[in-house]
């Protein structure tokens, strides 16, 4: 992936991070420098963003940059392949990277990240944030997430909505992406309640959709709420929005499973066949 490819996808998040991007292709690393063999096969949500405490006080650019970052990485997924290769699904966006672990370094083409450590369920590591001439930095923690028979097309349909459109789509396009976009997150969900990832968030998806008391409810769409950008006009986004309001009303009852989690996951599966 260029450059100008990941300042398209992500203008003002990634572009931070820039100054940490690798260019190119790395040697190869010796087999002992890789913290673990299966960690090259195996898919991570990134549970856990925290800033790490600044030894001044931070301005507020940094202030920004950080909570930029927190919002981009939160509840995201890394899938590493043994090719190496690794896809970062997040922030309503599909980057494709090359990927190392050396030196208790996470080596890819989005950024790099220091201080790699195993933990019980997966790996933490560490994220400079390069602001104008200073810094800040976030702690992440990956928790290794298991998809079962359901990864690749969990892959698929990740690359189906979230790879941008190069240009306006039409109405059935629009209608297969909301579809797909469903069936994306109901795949989502039910891997989370099957982790038991109690961190989860729902509020964190890239749908106009508002969660309360076991239900949900469309949002407006004037909210400044970025699943807009997954589309590739105000016009195609309108009628996503349209798309979303019919799988919703197509709901005709709330399933009670004893898990908010596993019955959202139902209800978009739901609403994914319904479109």
């Amino acid at each position: 992936m260029t450059r100008s490819r990941l300042f398209i996808i992500l203008p003002g998040v990634f572009a931070l991070l820039w100054s940490c991007q690798l260019t190119g292709k790395t040697e190869q690393p010796p087999a002992d420098d890789w913290l673990t063999p299966r960690y090259s096969a195996d898919t991570y949500m990134v549970t856990m963003v925290q800033p790490l405490p600044a030894v001044s006080q931070p301005t507020e650019a940094e202030k920004q940059a950080v909570d930029s970052v927190i919002r981009t990485l939160e509840f995201g997924l890394f899938a590493f392949a043994p090719d190496g290769n690794c896809q970062f699904i997040g922030a309503n966006n599909l980057i494709n990277s090359s990927f190392q672990l050396r030196d208790s370094r996470l080596l890819t083409q989005i950024a790099l990240f220091d201080n790699v450590q195993q933990t019980g369920s997966g790996f933490a590591m560490t994220l400079p944030i390069p602001v104008d001439s200073s810094h800040g930095s976030v702690r992440c923690g990956l928790h290794r997430i298991e998809f079962g028979h359901d990864k690749q097309r969990v892959l698929a349909l990740a690359k189906a909505v979230f790879t941008h459109p190069p240009a306006p789509e039409t109405d059935e396009q629009v209608r297969v992406r909301v579809k797909n976009c469903l069936a994306f997150y109901a795949l989502y969900f039910k891997a989370i309640y099957a982790n038991q990832l109690q961190q989860f968030k729902p509020a964190a998806v890239g749908m106009p959709i508002r969660f309360y008391n076991g239900g949900l409810r469309l949002a407006n769409y004037e909210e400044n709420r970025p699943w807009k950008g997954m589309y590739a006009n105000e016009e195609n986004a309108k009628k996503a929005h349209r798309a979303f309001r019919k799988a919703i009303k197509s709901v005709r009852y709330y399933p009670e499973l004893g898990n908010l989690i596993l019955e959202y996951s139902v209800i978009f599966d739901q609403m994914s066949r319904f479109l």
